[in-house]
């Protein structure tokens, strides 16, 4: 099947900014590299898109789940907060999904790590 192709002119400029409405429990889902690691300046696809009200500029902070811990006391697994990994800035938006560039990464990011607003 065929579609049409859409003629899309790029922005020259974008302007970075918070996003309009929360975003919580978006995820890396692809990166563009189709490497396992990615660091700043890479592109990665999201799972937000504009049904959730994302535009092109909004900034996202990415977060990485660590493993849990084990509690020397008591020998139990605790479950350790989420750590800021990384910022990322949209710079394409489709209706279910959105393009961003990888601005900053502290720490080696891969495809399910999560999104959320600043």
């Amino acid at each position: 099947r065929l579609l049409p192709v859409e003629e899309v002119m790029a922005q020259a400029a974008y302007h970075p900014q918070a996003p309009a409405v929360l975003i919580e429990n978006a995820l890396i889902i692809a990166a563009a590299s189709g490497r396992a690691q990615i660091g700043a300046l890479d592109i990665v696809a999201i799972n937000r898109g504009a049904r959730e009200s994302v535009h092109e500029g909004d900034v996202l902070m990415i977060q990485q789940r660590p493993p849990p811990a084990e509690d020397s006391l008591t020998a139990q697994s605790v479950v350790l907060p989420d750590r800021r990994a990384g910022v990322l800035m949209v710079f394409a938006v489709f209706d279910r999904a959105s393009f961003g560039l990888v601005l900053e990464a502290s720490r080696p990011l891969a495809v399910g790590d999560a999104l959320r607003s600043p």
